[in-house]
């Protein structure tokens, strides 16, 4: 109990309420309040060094770039993604910064991963060294430290005008404050008080006695002045909300408002309504939104503009007798922000280079699209160099095997800047010509790209001729897709049971006529199904595609089969033979989900727990892929009991089993859910239900019951009754 001095001789009989007294004082810049939200940040910027000065230059920044953010669970000052928690991802916008805000105490490491962005360069991965991030944020602005004491502002019975004084203040924010106490309730000769004493704003009502107590910076004495501040700017270094330290309340459900006003019309409130009682308390009110301890809302015109603010009022409101208050430093907190920018060094050139004979690629000998000519004839190859990285080429040396340099004279085409620089994306196009031999030929084309750092690229590209050779080729389709391994992307997911559709497309890609064409399937046999034979005369001509047909159903699994095409050049009698691959998956989609309550099957009517009214019944859920392929757009949905009600119908929540993190059900996978309800009287049954897509875009789906019974839970009966009943 702190004294009264300052009390009529003819109160000072009665009791007071308690206060509590602190020792010493610390001003708000110097500690570190924990505010109700977190306030910390790392921000940076990724970007390209192309100028090599080793720091961000405009126009080297990389927009779309992956940054990853992980707080170092193991504290050893080295990043181990297996262990510490990956906390949030995010992407650079078109300036090449990231943000990582409201971030809690801790130590974090960003890591930038490998990865090429959407129109960009490749970025290796780098990680950051570790960073200290302090979540309580930095004191940016001090409204009072109550550091200069002045004598009690006293209200007393009966209630009527309330009691104001200004008081001078020159570490408070404008240099004044305005004591406010305004007695609310209480018998006669009962008093309320407000004060600072001790580096601490205190109020003090007498012990039967309710009271409100306002504070209020407006720069000026004498009266209210709405605009008294001047229109200060409280986001200044990056300010974005009020923190109240170590207030301290004697009764509980008391009430702490603070109102900002930019003008008389213009002002915003937030209340903190039913204080926990006998505990130091910090208290964080954030400008706008809501991640703090209350919630900023306009009470006047537009409301407070937190940039142009001309005063501040704290009121703290009594909902019990005697209840005694103290409050220490009152100021505005912002974001503490740490920077780690990401330099990546320029990328070395890239080129490439698409030697074509005769219009065709015929990067190998066996390629289909080797062109045959004649002996003799004129060969013309074609050389396409691009310049496929981010950095211009400012010299281009091509050379061929066989042929020796290509130059500048050969060049057709490109250059279309006249800059005399292989520009990113550029292509410049050459040819040279030659007389055709017999038989296979190759020629290999090298070319080298100097770009101005020095650094070169190089590229190679083999083409090929085949001087009049009877070739046959065969291409096998499934369901109209090649598949030719069992690994390409357009291996067709067919349903077990539903038809698959083989084609054979066989061609002559010789330059001989071929004869007893045959196609051959290595599972199913030959095939005798022709559905298109060219000109109908039985002779497969040069450059004519015949097409077979044969058709099967689909069984579990991945299956292989290949088409073969046998037949003979007219007239010279040599076999030919052409064999292609193709694939297809069995897909067996089936979903199924397992539903327990309180960890008890409970399939059964009759057959789940009993749990009193009231109390918590937990509903958990298993869902389990039963086939072969994952299944994704996995929805579950309980009925609540309600079968023929959804609108009642919920969804449990996601507790985990998606180990790889794509959001698909694997067939390793066991992914759970989890609710809650409260258990009402009588028998219950809740269906959890589960539907998913299969691989071929079908529809699967489960359900599963669960049952429990609610009861009323059985009057205790006390030990004397118990006795009394016993000796009756």
């Amino acid at each position: 109990m702190f004294s009264r001095l300052l009390k009529r001789k003819r109160k000072s009989n009665r009791r007071s309420s308690v206060a509590r007294t602190r020792l010493g004082l610390e001003s708000l810049e110097d500690r570190r309040v924990l505010a109700a939200t977190n306030l910390g940040a790392i921000t940076g910027t990724v970007f390209i060094d192309n100028d090599g000065n080793g720091a961000f230059t405009a126009g080297e920044q990389v927009a779309n770039a992956q940054v990853q953010l992980y707080e170092d669970s193991n504290n050893n000052n080295s990043l181990d993604i297996g262990t510490d928690t990956l906390v949030s991802t995010d992407t650079t916008d078109a300036n090449g910064e990231y943000n990582f805000a409201g971030l809690s105490d801790g130590n974090f490491f960003v890591l930038q991963p490998n990865q090429t962005p959407a129109g960009g360069v490749a970025l290796p991965q780098q990680v950051s060294p570790r960073m200290t991030v302090n979540g309580a944020g930095t004191a940016t602005t001090l409204i009072d430290d109550f550091a200069t004491d002045h004598g009690p502002t006293i209200d007393e019975f009966p209630t009527g005008t309330p009691v104001t004084e200004d008081f001078a203040a020159p570490t408070a924010i404008g240099g004044n404050r305005e004591f406010t106490a305004a007695f609310l309730s209480g018998p006669d000769g009962e008093e309320v008080s407000i004060r600072t004493e001790m580096g601490e704003l205190r109020l003090n009502p007498d012990v039967q006695s309710i009271g409100e107590y306002s504070v209020v910076w407006d720069g000026a004495a004498g009266g209210f002045d709405p605009t008294g501040l001047g229109g200060i700017d409280l986001t200044n270094s990056n300010g974005t909300g009020f923190c109240v330290e170590n207030l301290f309340l004697d009764q509980p459900n008391g009430e702490l408002t603070v109102r900002v006003y930019t003008d008389a019309v213009n002002f915003s409130e937030a209340t903190i309504s039913s204080i926990t009682q006998l505990v130091d308390q910090n208290f964080f009110i954030p400008f706008t939104g809501g991640t703090g301890d209350a919630t900023f809302a306009a009470t006047g015109g537009t409301g407070a503009d937190f940039t142009n603010v001309g005063a501040i009022e704290l009121v703290v409101t009594a909902n019990q007798i005697a209840m005694d208050a103290s409050l220490e430093n009152f100021g505005v907190f912002g974001t503490d922000v740490v920077t780690v920018d990401f330099l990546n060094a320029s990328p070395a050139p890239q080129i490439d280079v698409e030697k074509l004979t005769n219009g065709n690629q015929a990067d190998l000998a066996t390629d289909a699209d080797v062109p045959i000519v004649a002996p003799g004839s004129t060969v013309t190859w074609t050389y396409q160099v691009t310049n496929t990285g981010t950095v211009d080429i400012v010299t281009v040396d091509l050379d061929d095997d066989q042929l020796g340099a290509i130059t500048v004279a050969d060049r057709v085409s490109g250059d279309v800047n006249n800059d005399g620089l292989l520009n990113p994306t550029e292509v410049w196009v050459f040819q040279r010509t030659g007389i055709a031999i017999t038989g296979f030929y190759n020629n290999v084309a090298r070319v080298e790209g100097f770009a101005t750092s020095g650094l070169s690229a190089v590229d190679t590209d083999a083409s090929n001729y085949r001087g009049a050779a009877a070739t046959i080729d065969i291409e096998k389709f499934t369901n109209g897709n090649q598949a030719d391994l069992a690994s390409d992307a357009d291996v067709p997911n067919i349903n077990v049971g539903n038809a698959v559709n083989w084609t054979y497309q066989v061609t002559n890609t010789g330059s001989i006529e071929l004869s007893n064409v045959q196609v051959t399937d290595s599972i199913e046999g030959v095939v005798t199904t022709i559905t298109n034979m060219g000109n109908g005369d039985a002779i497969l001509d040069v450059g004519e595609v015949w097409l077979f047909s044969l058709t099967g159903t689909a069984i579990a699994g991945a299956y292989e089969n290949s088409g073969t095409v046998n037949a003979t050049a007219v007239g010279l009698g040599t076999p030919v033979t052409d064999t292609d691959f193709s694939h297809y998956f069995g897909v067996q989609s089936q979903i199924d989900i397992e539903k327990a309550t309180n960890n008890i099957d409970a399939d059964i009517v009759d057959t789940g727990p009993t749990v009193n009214v009231g109390d918590t019944v937990t509903f958990t859920y298993v869902v389990t892929n039963l086939g072969n392929t994952p299944i994704s757009n996995v929805v579950v949905v309980d009925d609540a009991g309600t079968p023929g009600n959804a609108a009642d119908d919920f969804s449990p929540t996601f507790t985990g089993g998606d180990t790889d993190g794509d959001t698909l059900l694997d067939t390793t996978e066991a992914w759970t859910y989890e609710a809650t309800r409260v258990a009402t009287l009588g028998a219950h049954q809740n269906i959890g239900r589960v539907t998913g897509q299969g691989a071929a875009g079908e529809t699967v789906t489960d359900s599963d019951p669960s049952n429990h019974r609610g009861e009323v839970a059985p009057t205790p009966i006390s030990k004397r009754d118990l006795l009394a009943s016993a000796f009756r």
